[in-house]
């Protein structure tokens, strides 16, 4: 069993990208993705489908992490983007988790702005992409 695990939404062409970031970060190969729309995303007891599909979900050392904590702590583990550890920052961690919410609630029209599609016209699974070697 991995140190990590990360349930991620498989339809989302921004959370593809951002998990692939993750993956290439792993070097230590820590990391076990979770495609919520994956049937394998049913072996697991938690989190909900719909609780994941609301925030992501990580499991760090069988320890349950949502939101805008999840990826912090995620990035951190990885010595990914450490400078984003100013999110977490007392003050600062409002504004995060309410811009968080925001973007998970909104991650599709967002991914369209930003990507030129709402959703991906293929499963947006990342485990045969970055596995393989």
């Amino acid at each position: 069993m991995k140190e990590i695990t990360v349930f991620y939404d498989g339809h989302c062409p921004l959370c593809r990208s951002e998990m692939m970031q993750i993956a290439s970060a792993d070097k230590n190969k820590q990391v076990d993705f979770v495609n919520l729309h994956s049937a394998r995303f049913y072996d697991f007891e938690s989190p909900s489908f719909d609780a994941a599909m609301y925030e992501l979900h990580v499991i760090i050392d069988g320890q349950v992490y949502r939101g805008a904590k999840a990826n912090i702590l995620l990035w951190r583990r990885l010595g990914l983007k450490p400078w984003l550890s100013v999110l977490d920052w007392p003050v600062i961690r409002l504004f995060t988790q309410i811009a968080y919410r925001l973007f998970a609630k909104y991650r599709y029209t967002i991914s369209r702005l930003v990507t030129g599609q709402s959703r991906c016209t293929n499963e947006c699974d990342i485990s045969s992409e970055f596995r393989v070697k």
